[in-house]
């Protein structure tokens, strides 16, 4: 087993992909004081061994579009098509810091276990494999807005967005759809068959019997 693992952090993020889960973000406290963290880890289970991925943003010819999501806290990541994505969150815990909503993405091994990390890190040393920004279509009315602590979970090639909170303004009851081939963000009417849940944050979401679910999450005291 190896013994190289991440600083103790809250407010990150996992995603499982052909074997290997990889974590992003979050902040770790130092002397009482909160530090937001960009750094990307990949844990392999099978060999019990923490690897941290050092992918430089800008590299692989993508154009003036490429670039690391960042330093951030209480964001979404999610493994779709391939690729991971990251969304949302906030810079830091303080006043000061600012709400995310750019989405960014980076090409995740196409090969299961060690083999595949092993071969996507020699891509990476090649400049072949970078973050990217991605270019979202559409305005910026038909989007969501930036916030922290959503809900989120992947459901045939979409990327499903639940609530979350704009800290000092107001929790959200919002539920967006983001399409990983169309690139473009739509929201769901909340009429129909679709009741409204109400707004909250923290909750989590999942997929399954042809529907994604919501549970849980920080709501207003008295809803």
């Amino acid at each position: 087993a190896g013994t190289l693992q991440p600083p103790k952090t809250q407010f990150n993020t996992f995603v499982n992909h052909r074997g290997i889960v990889y974590r992003y973000g979050g902040c770790h406290f130092i002397k009482q004081k909160t530090q937001p963290d960009d750094a990307f880890w990949a844990f392999d289970p099978a060999a019990h061994a923490w690897r941290e991925l050092k992918v430089p943003a800008g590299s692989g010819g993508g154009g003036a579009n490429q670039k690391a999501p960042g330093r951030r806290v209480n964001h979404i990541a999610v493994a779709q098509g391939g690729h991971m994505w990251v969304w949302g969150g906030t810079t830091g815990l303080g006043r000061g810091d600012t709400l995310e909503g750019g989405l960014y993405r980076i090409k995740l091994p196409s090969q299961a276990g060690t083999a595949g990390l092993d071969a996507w890190c020699g891509e990476v040393h090649a400049g072949l494999v970078s973050w990217e920004a991605v270019e979202v279509k559409g305005n910026k009315t038909s989007r969501p807005l930036s916030r922290e602590e959503p809900a989120s979970c992947t459901y045939r090639d979409k990327i499903y967005v639940f609530g979350g909170s704009r800290p000092g303004e107001f929790d959200l009851d919002d539920l967006w759809v983001f399409d990983c081939a169309k690139l473009k963000w739509s929201e769901v009417s909340g009429k129909g068959e679709y009741k409204r849940p109400k707004a909250r944050r923290g909750g989590v979401m999942f997929a399954g019997h042809g529907g994604v679910y919501l549970y849980g999450g920080q709501m207003v005291v008295g809803d």
